[in-house]
C-alpha cells in the first residue's frame, strides 16, 4: 500500500555569494542546513540583470562527490581538466562524477542573464576515488512524459511511470524530474520509499503534501520543500500554474568530512586531497577511464 509524502520543512533560498563573487540563492549547504544525506548543496543562480553572473564559478576542484548543473534560461560554458567542454543551453544538464579529482569551471555567456540550478550529491566511500565521469545531455535527449490531468514531466534521472531518464546515476540511485503543470492541474508522482525526496519551486505556486485528509500547503517559487517518508507525492498547481524540480536519492549513512568542494569520509582523506591539489596532481590521481 502506498504512502503519500507530506511536507516536513520549507526552506526559502538565502542570498550568498560564491565563485567569482556572483549572487546565488542557497537552500542547502550553509549553517541553516549543512546537508541532508546525500544532498550536500542546493543553489539557484538567477540574474537580476544581464551580466550579473559574468564572473561565474572559476576553476575549482572537486573530489568525492557529484555535481549536477541544470540550465533553465541563458547559456553557460563548462569545461574541466579531463577534456570535457560544452556550452549548456536551456534544458541541458551536466552530471559530473568528480571521483578522485576533477577541476572544472562554469562561466555564463558574457553580458547575458542566466538561470540555472546546481546541486551536489555525496557518493559512498568506495566510489570517492574512482575515475571521474561526466555526462552532458542536450534538451532533446531528455524524454517528456505527459500527465493525465495536463502538464509534463521531463525525466532526467530515475524512472517515472515507466519512463526512464538518460542519466546514469547508479552510485546515488538519484532521480531528477522537471515538472510543469498548467493552471489547476494535478499530479501524482512516484518517489521510491528508500529515497529522501525534495522539491524546488522554479515558478508559480502549488499545493504540495496533499493527502487523503489534508489539502497540503501552498508554496511558491524560490522555496525548497523537504518531504516526509513515503512513496507518492501529490501536487495541485495554483492559478498561474507551477514548475518545479523533484529530487530523490538514497541516503548513504556514512561519516562526512567536508572541506568546501572536497567531501571525504575522514580528515586524513581531506588532507591528502589538499596536498594533491597544492602538488599539482589533484586531477591525476584517479584511475584511468576504461
Amino acid at each position: 500500500m502506498s504512502e503519500t509524502r507530506t511536507i516536513s520543512r520549507i526552506l526559502p533560498g538565502r542570498p550568498v555569494t560564491d565563485g567569482g563573487g556572483v549572487p546565488i540563492r542557497r537552500t542547502i549547504g550553509g549553517k541553516r542546513l549543512e546537508h541532508i544525506d546525500p544532498v550536500l548543496l542546493f543553489d539557484e543562480l538567477k540574474s537580476a540583470s544581464p551580466g550579473e553572473h559574468d564572473a561565474g564559478l572559476p576553476k575549482h576542484p572537486h573530489r568525492g562527490l557529484q555535481t549536477v548543473t541544470y540550465i533553465i534560461d541563458g547559456e553557460m560554458n563548462v569545461q574541466d581538466t579531463h577534456g570535457n567542454s560544452a556550452c549548456l543551453t536551456p534544458g541541458m544538464v551536466q552530471w559530473a562524477h568528480a571521483g578522485a579529482g576533477l577541476i572544472h569551471e562554469e562561466l555564463p555567456k558574457h553580458g547575458t542573464p542566466i538561470r540555472a540550478v546546481q546541486f551536489w550529491l555525496n557518493v559512498p566511500g568506495r566510489e570517492k576515488m574512482s575515475a571521474p565521469e561526466v555526462q552532458t545531455l542536450a534538451a532533446t535527449d531528455i524524454p517528456l512524459l505527459k500527465l493525465p490531468m495536463g502538464g509534463t514531466v521531463r525525466v532526467i534521472a530515475g524512472t517515472q511511470k515507466n519512463v526512464s531518464g538518460p542519466i546514469v546515476a547508479d552510485r546515488t540511485k538519484a532521480m531528477l524530474l522537471d515538472v510543469d503543470l498548467p493552471r489547476g492541474s494535478g499530479a501524482s508522482l512516484d518517489v521510491a520509499a528508500n529515497k529522501i525526496a525534495m522539491i524546488y519551486v522554479l515558478q508559480g505556486q502549488a499545493m504540495f503534501g496533499i493527502t487523503g485528509t489534508s489539502t497540503g500547503e501552498m508554496v511558491g517559487r524560490g522555496h525548497l520543500i523537504l518531504l516526509s517518508s513515503g512513496d507518492v507525492v501529490k501536487v495541485m498547481s495554483g492559478h498561474k500554474g507551477a514548475r518545479f524540480l523533484v529530487i530523490g536519492a538514497v541516503p548513504i549513512g556514512e561519516p562526512i568530512c567536508r572541506y568546501g568542494p572536497i567531501v571525504m569520509n575522514t580528515a586524513t582523506e581531506v588532507e591528502q586531497a589538499v596536498e594533491d591539489f597544492h602538488a599539482g596532481v589533484f586531477d591525476r590521481t584517479a584511475p584511468a577511464q576504461l
